[in-house]
């Protein structure tokens, strides 16, 4: 599996990430190929970065916070620019994703995105706060009186089996028993990674 998270992240460039990803900014560097930038290359590069970083994009968790996991599963037919129009480089950070021809000779495009991971928890006591944004929540109490953030859930009578709950993502959630609760999910990372695409026209010209 191709490893995605870049190494050596700083806290610094988290919180620059951060702060352009509040205020919408989009940080972008084009480089020039060996043959120069060409306008229409340069417009399918950009035209399809901007479509895999916006919230309705294929790899996108929102806008510009993207899923390793789909990252990892992007194929050629994902892409929106046309096989016969052009030939298309993804990568992140160093690792190409995905790559329908020769574009050495073209332009690049980037973005810097923030890459979601997960990594898998496991908490047990009588109160436990789950992470905003965790996923695949799960919860076994031993008595069956439960609530989240304050709102009872149903008794059950199998405590043992565990039960799928929705937690909030923007805020942490709270879950609490009256005796022990365990609880299971998948915590949240982030990394600021950039996300380049390069589109080459070569012989399509």
């Amino acid at each position: 599996m191709r490893s995605l998270l870049a190494t050596g992240g700083t806290v610094v460039a988290l919180l620059v990430v951060s702060a352009a990803l509040l205020f919408g900014v989009t940080l972008l560097t084009a480089a020039v190929g060996p043959t120069g930038e060409t306008p229409a290359e340069r417009t399918l590069a950009a035209g399809e970065a901007d479509r895999l970083v916006s919230d309705h994009g294929p790899v996108a968790v929102r806008a510009h916070v993207l899923s390793a996991g789909a990252l990892e599963a992007l194929a050629a037919d994902n892409l929106g620019v046309a096989r016969d129009t052009a030939a298309v480089t993804v990568r992140v950070n160093d690792t190409t994703l995905v790559q329908t021809g020769p574009t050495e000779e073209g332009t690049t495009v980037e973005r810097i995105v923030l890459l979601r991971s997960s990594e898998p928890r496991m908490e047990r006591n009588e109160t436990v706060v789950v992470p905003a944004g965790a996923t695949n929540v799960t919860i076994t109490a031993f008595d069956g009186h439960l609530t989240v953030d304050e709102t009872p859930l149903a008794a059950r009578d199998d405590t043992a089996v565990p039960v799928s709950v929705t937690v909030s993502q923007s805020a942490p959630t709270q879950i609490t028993a009256a005796g022990n609760v365990t609880v299971r999910y998948d915590e949240p990372r982030y990394e600021p990674t950039v996300l380049s695409v390069t589109v080459a026209r070569g012989e399509f010209q």
